[in-house]
């Protein structure tokens, strides 16, 4: 005999469940032992008091250890990390070691 899997559980506690899913939780002492529990879970999760979002602390932790205010770093090209000045690649540029 083929259980339901859990997605085909999950589908059932959303309304979204397929007629067979629905016909064998009902018929499977196993798989509706499984979805009464995942219904008691989400009825737990939904009893949960709402939590607000935590203001920013980021100021009060910058001022505890001393950072400053620093200013954006420039941005540089993709590339130019592999390359100097005159903009041609480091990796090609002629060795000045003979």
């Amino acid at each position: 005999m083929m259980h339901c899997t859990m997605d085909d559980l999950l589908a059932l506690v959303a309304g979204e469940g397929s007629a067979w899913a629905r016909q064998h939780a009902a018929a499977c002492a196993a798989c509706g032992a499984e979805l009464e529990a995942l219904y008691q879970r989400v009825a737990q999760l939904k009893a949960l008091p709402a939590r607000r979002s935590a203001r920013d602390r980021w100021p009060a932790v910058r001022d505890g250890v001393g950072v400053s205010r620093v200013s954006p770093r420039r941005r540089r090209s993709p590339d130019s990390s592999c390359s100097d000045r005159s903009g041609r690649s480091r990796w090609t540029r002629p060795s000045s070691r003979v």
